[in-house]
């Protein structure tokens, strides 16, 4: 694992953090869809295969005036399977979409023909190219204590949920937006908290 990063505050007021990294992974574990040996079964198998993801993570923090903050991120995230046979697309056993990489001969099982695949080349799970994140929040002070109005935006990209690109495991992109308020007492002694999480009603997986 590599990494390099910056942190700056300019005008005290605003805080900025950046940073590079890369990792390079060395039989690195997948949970994994696969047959057993005698080929008359399937089970949730943890696969090793060798992968590198490197990206870029940034982070603003904008505080023009005391009760007031706005924080904004950013994450890119570009990953990659350098070395990864054979196994089979459970959602494709027979490898005959314009996707699949088959490799490794291939098995009967039930009726079903399985042609394994090659999955160099194919991107981590669950790994999203991009993801953004945006927070506002102010502070009203009063006598017997303080309000803090808080919302928050989150965005992901696409990802797949196996290590194959089959548009069966790919999940679209999606955003969500939660709101919260926080009270505190004079004295620090209570707080109540209330808030609404995904406040859209947007659907996410």
């Amino acid at each position: 694992a590599f990494e390099i990063g910056m942190k700056k505050t300019i005008g005290r007021q605003l805080i900025l953090n950046g940073s590079l990294f890369l990792n390079d992974y060395d039989g690195l574990q997948l949970n994994l869809s696969q047959l057993n040996e005698a080929g008359t079964a399937a089970a949730s198998n943890f696969i090793n295969v060798d992968a590198r993801a490197w990206g870029l993570e940034l982070e603003a923090m904008w505080q023009p005036m005391r009760n007031l903050q706005f924080l904004l991120s950013y994450g890119y995230l570009n990953t990659e399977i350098t070395n990864g046979c054979c196994y089979y697309d459970p959602a494709d056993p027979s490898a005959v979409l314009p996707s699949a990489k088959p490799a490794g001969g291939s098995v009967t099982s039930g009726g079903v023909l399985i042609r394994f695949q090659d999955l160099e080349g194919a991107q981590l799970v669950q790994s999203p190219e991009n993801k953004v994140a945006f927070n506002a929040n102010y502070t009203f002070d009063f006598t017997p204590g303080s309000l803090t109005l808080s919302t928050s935006w989150f965005w992901t990209a696409e990802t797949y949920y196996q290590p194959f690109e089959n548009p069966a495991f790919r999940v679209p992109s999606y955003s969500t937006a939660d709101f919260r308020a926080l009270w505190r007492d004079a004295d620090d002694r209570h707080s109540v908290i209330a808030y609404v999480k995904n406040a859209f009603d947007e659907e996410g997986f």
